[in-house]
């Protein structure tokens, strides 16, 4: 498997951490400047989580996370999460702004070609002509997400929310059946928008902080 890459920052002397997963996270083994420096056995260690310290003192640790969306490798640095990890703020606050962008995608496709062809289906799924009007409002929350403006991602959690209460409304109107994987696949989407609003908060802090 790939190894995942990053760079810790060392006083000024960049250092590049490599953390090299087995098949179906069954070890791991991790590496500073091509040094192997400890390694997790097998998949319960990984999911335990294990320790290691670095040349300055600093404490390393590698833990699996199992999730609704799937299994994710924590990397901790005197317990923070180091640049580039699943757990950094940055990088939650990107699954989200993407998530607003594949929504924008997926609401400008169905309901341009719903209002083209008037295809009975997308009507029970919920999409009609308010889905390419929130589209374009997906697509300028996500760029503000993207520039770590918070009020944007709590609108973008609203819209999303009512975006999908009014397509269930309108299907039941129309005497349609709500589509189980439409919302099973909505409930998926809402997940990497919620775990956003914490680190957004840090960013935020850290920006007005300089850290």
């Amino acid at each position: 498997m790939p190894a995942q890459t990053y760079i810790l920052d060392f006083e000024g002397s960049p250092k590049r951490l490599e953390v090299i997963n087995k098949a179906f996270w069954r070890g791991a083994s991790i590496w500073l400047d091509g040094q192997e420096i400890g390694a997790a056995s097998d998949r319960q260690a990984l999911l335990r989580g294990v320790e290691f310290k670095l040349p300055d003192g600093s404490t390393l640790k590698v833990r699996l996370i199992q999730s609704l969306m799937g299994n994710e490798l924590h990397i901790l640095r005197n317990g923070q999460p180091i640049p580039g990890s699943a757990s950094h703020p940055e990088t939650l606050v990107r699954s989200a702004y993407w998530v607003l962008y594949l929504i924008a995608a997926v609401s400008l496709l169905f309901g341009a070609v719903g209002r083209l062809t008037h295809v009975n289906m997308l009507g029970e799924l919920g999409i009609g002509d308010f889905s390419l009007a929130f589209g374009f409002i997906y697509i300028v929350l996500g760029y503000l997400v993207q520039r770590h403006s918070a009020p944007a991602l709590y609108a973008g959690i609203v819209l999303f929310a009512a975006d999908t209460v009014l397509g269930l409304v309108l299907t039941a109107q129309t005497g349609g059946t709500p589509n189980t994987l439409n919302i099973i696949l909505r409930g998926l989407m809402f997940i990497p928008l919620i775990q956003a609003v914490g680190p957004m908060r840090a960013l935020r802090e850290a920006n007005r902080t300089g850290a």
